[in-house]
């Protein structure tokens, strides 16, 4: 009899041990995955800091290009109203001199109009009328498709190792 309780004390014992071992298991798996978990969010946080450069860097091409085009299309604006009003300035002194029969001042207000024309039809036809400007914004393609066929940021591997309890 003695015997058989000593055998049920090292089975209680032995069961003891494997239950307090796979407790500390347990807590030391919950550890591991807590940090496997943070590394995983760091990889997030790289990936998004490198999309965000990504982004940074196409949003600064397209400021320069619409500052390029803006820029542009202020200095014919600015051509435009800088001709426009030299035009309605001379107008305004061939209609002044016109009743005054002064023929010099004339002829020079007409050269100064025909000079001036010119250059304005010159004008004109170097920047004709654009109704529209385009933009085109082409994504790159490969970085969605990459992203869009990958199934996880990365493998989980699970290298759990048996041993034998001896008795």
């Amino acid at each position: 009899m003695q015997l058989l309780l000593n055998n049920l004390q090292t089975v209680i014992d032995e069961l003891n041990k494997l239950k307090s071992t796979q407790e500390a298991n347990i807590q030391s798996k919950e550890v591991l995955c807590s940090e496997k978990q943070q590394e995983i969010q760091d990889l997030q946080k790289k990936l998004n800091a490198a999309l965000d450069a990504l982004e940074n860097t196409t949003l600064k091409e397209l400021n320069k290009v619409q500052t390029k085009l803006q820029t542009s299309l202020e200095r014919i604006v600015d051509n435009c109203k800088r001709l426009k009003d030299d035009l309605q300035s001379l107008s305004e002194a061939v209609n002044g001199v016109r009743f005054k029969s002064k023929k010099k001042i004339e002829f020079i207000a007409c050269i100064k109009c025909l000079d001036k024309i010119q250059e304005s039809e010159s004008y004109l036809k170097e920047n004709p009328v654009k109704v529209e400007s385009l933009i085109i914004f082409q994504a790159n393609a490969d970085i969605e498709q990459f992203l869009s066929t990958q199934p996880s940021l990365g493998m989980i591997v699970d290298s759990m190792q048996s041993q034998t309890l001896q008795m």
